[in-house]
């Protein structure tokens, strides 16, 4: 009889110990809520990499290049004869040869060329001097911009007009008063505004073929 009584103590503590260790396994293991919870956090603690800028990229934009030409233009100077693209070279004196309008030259061609081409009918007069003649025009000086944007010259235009010819003849001798007869005839002027859009509509196809 004592040894039923032993065995069935035994058992007893045996059973108690075993819901003992499963009660407390289930009260330290983490709840559903609990997970789901850390998930989350583990999800937003997640760095993000789409659309990240690089800290040192600066993005042109429109309202970049506005306010670039704003400060290059309020400045005014001397072109000393560096209005016509000359393979790069510029003389020492110009104002074209300045890191500020080196920049503004390699801006993409896609947002300055449009953007200075609201301005090509402007006659204010301007505080650039173009050597040895007169003040430029705002337009003027727009278009002899956009030669040294594009690496291409106003008389290189495939235009066929006599005035435009004579204007070419006169360049070579008197380059500022060559160029205003081009400037100040309506028709032509529009022809180099078409000229210079498809300046960018072909360095745009050969970057393409590229």
């Amino acid at each position: 009889m004592k040894n039923e009584h032993f065995i069935i103590l035994i058992v007893l503590i045996a059973v108690i110990s075993a819901v003992y260790i499963a009660v407390l396994q289930f009260s330290q293991a983490p709840s559903y809520s609990d997970s789901s919870d850390s998930l989350k956090k583990g999800q937003q603690s997640q760095p993000k990499h789409h659309n990240v800028q690089r800290p040192n990229e600066t993005v042109i934009t429109p309202v970049i290049i506005e306010a670039q030409w704003n400060s290059l233009y309020n400045r005014g100077d001397c072109l000393t004869g560096a209005q016509d693209y000359a393979g790069g070279r510029i003389g020492e004196g110009s104002v074209f040869n300045l890191p500020g309008w080196k920049r503004f030259f390699d801006m993409d061609p896609n947002l300055t060329t449009p953007f200075l081409l609201q301005f090509a009918d402007s006659k204010e007069e301007s505080n650039f001097h173009v050597c040895p003649f007169q003040r430029a025009y705002k337009g003027e000086l727009v278009f002899y911009v956009l030669q040294h944007i594009h690496k291409s010259n106003w008389f290189e235009a495939p235009i066929s007009d006599v005035t435009f010819e004579e204007a070419k003849q006169l360049h070579k001798e008197r380059r500022q008063d060559g160029f205003r007869i081009v400037f100040e005839n309506e028709q032509l002027r529009e022809d180099l505004k078409s000229f210079f859009r498809n300046e960018v509509i072909k360095s745009n196809s050969n970057k393409r073929l590229q």
